[in-house]
């Protein structure tokens, strides 16, 4: 729902339909970008658990009161980010830091891939306003974001760009590209 807040803060939508419109938005990306990353830690036989952040929620919330009183287009979306759990690891060898650096890397870009081909979809149905959010959400995860003081746990964008940063500047260029075209 805070995510939903912050968009129609930011497109000053202030109006019941624009709100549904966007409560929806918001609960199809958090659908689709846990679909991606569940499909693939069933695969792997890992566990993905969506953590919510009250810091975030509050830092969320407050860019969302900052957007509405001065008009300024602000959007932070830091409410939510993911733990990963391995059920069982023995078969991975000796290098299992390594390993489980690599299966995460597969599971947050399970998630980031499932959001591009969400954002295809709302860009090829021409629902602008649907296909920004999901630009706007992928930005945001894929800051390499992972330290004490931001207000969430890990970002995607922190795990993919300890796999390969190479891949990284292709999902954040794609991201960013993407919010540009709508």
């Amino acid at each position: 729902m805070i995510l939903s807040v912050a968009f129609i803060s930011f497109h000053e939508a202030f109006s019941l339909g624009s709100a549904a419109f966007y409560l929806g938005v918001s609960a199809a990306i958090l659908f689709v970008r846990e679909f991606g990353q569940r499909t693939i830690a069933q695969w792997m036989e890992a566990q993905v658990d969506l953590e919510i952040s009250s810091e975030g929620t509050v830092t969320t919330f407050f860019g969302a009161a900052a957007s509405f009183f001065t008009g300024t287009p602000i959007i932070l979306l830091f409410p939510i980010f993911n733990e990963h759990d391995v059920e069982s690891y023995e078969h991975w060898g000796k290098s299992i830091d390594a390993m489980w650096i690599k299966r995460q890397y597969w599971i947050v870009s399970g998630g980031i891939l499932a959001l591009f081909v969400t954002w295809i979809i709302f860009a090829t149905l021409s629902v602008q306003a649907a296909a920004e959010a999901v630009s706007m959400f992928i930005v945001f995860q894929m800051m390499p974001f992972d330290y004490s003081n931001i207000p969430t746990g890990p970002l995607d964008g922190s795990i993919i760009i300890r796999w390969s940063g190479w891949i990284w500047l292709i999902f954040m260029g794609s991201g960013l590209l993407s919010l540009l075209l709508v």
